[in-house]
C-alpha cells in the first residue's frame, strides 16, 4: 500500500532531518498475489524495501533499521496490525506457522526470540481492536492523514496499563513524511538501541502537533 519507493523514502527523511527511521513493510493479505512463490521467497521479497532503503541511507548519511508490521486476525472478520522489532531472517522463516492465526498465539514465539510487539493505531476506526493482553506497548501516537486513529485512546489505554508508547508517521506518500518521531538523547544506532530507550521510557514522543503525554 506504500506509493513511494523505499530508497526515496529514505531521502526524503534524511532530508527531514531525521538521524534514524525504520522500515516497516507490511506482513499481510497483500501476499495473497505473491503467487508461485515459496514462503521463504516472499520473505525476501518483503525484505527487499528495507534492504533498498538501507542501502540509500549509507549514502546520505541516514540510519535504517528494519522492523516488520504483521497482521493476525481479530476473528471479528477484520484484523490487527503489530509493529515487531528485534527480529532477522531466521525468525521470519519460523513465521510461517503462525502467520493468518491470531496475536495470542504468536505473542509467545515472539517473546521467546526477545522481540519487541507494539499494536500499531489500536483504536483505527474501523479496522483495529485493542489487544493490550498480548503486546508490550501502543502505537500511541500514529500520523497517519488518511485515517480516523483516536490515538487519544491509545495513549490512556497505555497508561491505565501501564504499557511501552511509541510514536509513529506510519508514512505510505510524501505527504506522511515525518509525522511522527521518537528522540533520544543518545543515537539510535541499532534495532537494540531502540528497543532500550522503548523499554526505558525516556523516548520523547512528537507528534504534528508538538509532544505525546
Amino acid at each position: 500500500c506504500g506509493q513511494v519507493a523505499a530508497a526515496d523514502m529514505a531521502r526524503a527523511y534524511a532530508e527531514a532531518g531525521y538521524d534514524t527511521i525504520f522500515i516497516t513493510d507490511h506482513i499481510n493479505v497483500v501476499m495473497r498475489s505473491w503467487v508461485d512463490m515459496t514462503w521463504e521467497e516472499k520473505m525476501e521479497k518483503h525484505m527487499s524495501g528495507y534492504e533498498a532503503a538501507r542501502e540509500a541511507g549509507e549514502k546520505l548519511g541516514l540510519r535504517v533499521l528494519y522492523g516488520a508490521e504483521i497482521a493476525f486476525a481479530t476473528g471479528e472478520g477484520h484484523s490487527n496490525d503489530y509493529l515487531v522489532y528485534g527480529i532477522d531472517r531466521d525468525f521470519l522463516i519460523g513465521l510461517e506457522r503462525y502467520y493468518g492465526g491470531r496475536i495470542e498465539d504468536f505473542y509467545p514465539y515472539a517473546k521467546k526470540h526477545g522481540a519487541l510487539v507494539i499494536q500499531a493505531h489500536p483504536f483505527r476506526e474501523g479496522f483495529c481492536t485493542p489487544k493490550a493482553d498480548f503486546v508490550d506497548g501502543l502505537e500511541v501516537y500514529n500520523a497517519h492523514p488518511r485515517h480516523k486513529n483516536n490515538n487519544d485512546k491509545a495513549l490512556a489505554l497505555a497508561k491505565e496499563r501501564g504499557l511501552l508508547m511509541t510514536a509513529g508517521s506510519d508514512a505510505h506518500q510524501y505527504e506522511d513524511v515525518a509525522g511522527a518521531a521518537v528522540l533520544s538523547e543518545k543515537k539510535i544506532e541499532t534495532v537494540e538501541d531502540y528497543i532500550e530507550l522503548i523499554r526505558s521510557g525516556k523516548g520523547i514522543l512528537v507528534g504534528r502537533e508538538g509532544r505525546v503525554e
